[in-house]
């Protein structure tokens, strides 16, 4: 994981760095361009003879720029650089940059109109006009030129973060920089992963300026960003005289006639995760259609009220298959019949302490008609909700949700005394103690239901493998993408069925096996 901080957070660490460690902020601004330089090289190959617009702001991100165009125009790039601001008006640590590039070449254009910026056989734009201590809204020049750079077709590299998104909310206002790479420098900047800076800041690179390695004691662990190598540890070569009890027995109550499919590709799932038995809790009149074409699926019959849904005739085997198991999922397709929220609210009342549950779907609908339930439990649960569930559960508005989306999970976690895994862009997990991890998974071909009943599913068989609520849900998230990933690829993210992700999850657990190597 990689600590994220803040735009006021790192301009403490940027003070601190020159105050405590002698680093002066020339030397950042030196070691930033030649990052940002090599990193256009890493996707771009040979810059030589390439057309480059380096657009520069009066601040030090502008002073990042001017030190890249330096290293670029040195290796053989044709940079044209353009600074929205007067020559004497740039940061003292810019104007020694400008010194230094000046002996490089004479195309470094002061301007005070957009009518003097053109982009006419560009190819690179390398966006340095603000960077994650923009707070106000852009206008005249800077409004100007932002919407010319996105309606070229240049491939744009924001440096540190797109200009007009704050670094901390995430946020953009009237206008922001599309970039298809952002070089972000030092540390992560949570601006980039949430709300607008999910959409604008592409492909992302954390390049290492020479920040002292101290400086990362003064950052808290409280809000992180998963790396593939955080879902190591769980999927081990197993004993030659294991049994199927040892990798977990999962009850998954999940089901309805109009929604059959949620119990079957939940089920699916958990048992390609690595569960060892599953027994499905579904209406007796279609449990037939899941075991006939998934023998590996053990079904509870459940009575039932017509035409198929789950009834109070079957609360005794509800909670005599939650007490078989080690680890339980609610939700999936159950609907929201009368009787079957009446099951469901019996059985939150049974909860052991101690005993994982996974809660989507419907429970999640179900619970938010009586919130107070969710502040007692009792087990140790996880909820995986997506936005408009969340704001339900949260009594409020999927639109005002959204306007805070990170705080108030993580407020709602540390509440109800559970972990939140809120899917989404991005896929936060919100833990009981205020921690939240935060999980990039860029692919539109997810956007498809029954992926989320896929996902509860590895959720809840890893959980049944005894795995901690926080690595199970770190671990399922990864399984979960990057089988997406290998389905997408195959059938195209129009195309891509929850059903083609969970033939894929052999894949992914293979892989992040691949990775304790």
């Amino acid at each position: 994981m990689k600590k994220l901080v803040t735009a006021e957070i790192m301009k403490q660490l940027d003070k601190l760095s020159f105050e405590q460690y002698g680093i002066k902020p020339s030397a950042l601004m030196e070691n930033a361009g030649k990052c940002v330089f090599e990193t256009v090289k890493k996707y771009e190959g040979s810059v030589e003879g390439k057309k480059v617009s380096v657009v520069c702001g009066k601040g030090n991100n502008g002073g990042d720029g001017l030190s890249a165009a330096f290293h670029l125009i040195t290796d053989g790039a044709d940079v044209t650089v353009t600074v929205l601001a007067g020559k004497d008006d740039i940061s003292e640590e810019s104007k020694e940059q400008l010194k230094k590039l000046s002996k490089k070449t004479k195309n470094i254009n002061f301007i005070s109109s957009a009518d003097e910026f053109d982009l006419a056989g560009t190819g690179l734009v390398i966006d340095a006009i603000f960077g994650t201590g923009f707070n106000s809204n852009p206008e005249g020049l800077f409004y100007d030129v932002i919407k010319k750079i996105n309606d070229s077709d240049c491939r744009v590299y924001s440096i540190d973060i797109p200009s007009c998104i704050h670094g901390t909310t995430g946020n953009a206002e009237d206008i922001a920089v599309f970039a298809d790479n952002t070089i972000t420098l030092g540390y992560p900047k949570i601006g980039l992963y949430i709300n607008d800076g999910y959409l604008h800041s592409g492909a992302i690179d954390v390049v290492d300026i020479g920040l002292p390695k101290e400086l990362d004691d003064e950052i808290l662990d409280t809000r992180m960003l998963l790396e593939e190598s955080d879902a190591t540890g769980v999927y081990r070569k197993r004993s030659l005289t294991c049994e199927k009890k040892d990798f977990g027995k999962i009850f998954n109550f999940s089901g309805s006639l109009s929604m059959p499919g949620a119990a079957a590709l939940s089920s699916l799932a958990a048992l390609k995760a690595g569960c060892g038995l599953i027994k499905l809790g579904i209406p007796m009149n279609i449990s037939a259609s899941i075991s006939t074409v998934y023998p590996e699926v053990m079904t509870i019959p459940l009575g039932y009220a017509q035409p198929g849904f789950t009834s109070m005739l079957a609360e005794k085997d509800v909670i005599k298959g939650y007490r078989w198991a080690d680890a339980l999922l609610v939700g999936p397709g159950l609907s929201v019949h009368p009787e079957t929220k009446k099951v469901i609210k019996r059985l939150i009342q049974k909860f052991e302490p101690g005993k994982p549950v996974v809660l989507d779907a419907d429970a999640l609908n179900t619970l938010a008609e009586v919130p107070d339930l969710m502040n007692d439990l009792k087990a140790d649960v996880i909820i995986t909700p997506h936005n408009g569930e969340m704001a339900r559960l949260c009594q409020t508005s999927k639109e005002l949700f959204l306007l805070n989306r990170l705080e108030i999970t993580v407020q709602k976690a540390i509440e109800w005394k559970c972990f939140i895994i809120l899917k989404g862009t991005p896929t936060l997990i919100a833990c009981p103690d205020g921690k939240v991890m935060i999980h990039i998974n860029k692919n539109p071909g997810l956007a498809k239901g029954g992926t989320g009943d896929v996902l509860a599913g590895i959720v809840v068989s890893l959980l049944g493998q005894k795995i901690s609520r926080d690595k199970a849900a770190v671990t399922a998230l990864f399984v979960h993408s990057i089988a997406g990933q290998l389905a997408t690829d195959k059938m195209g993210e129009a195309s891509v069925l929850p059903s083609d992700l969970v033939a894929e999850i052999p894949a992914a657990v293979k892989y992040l096996s691949s990775l304790e190597k």
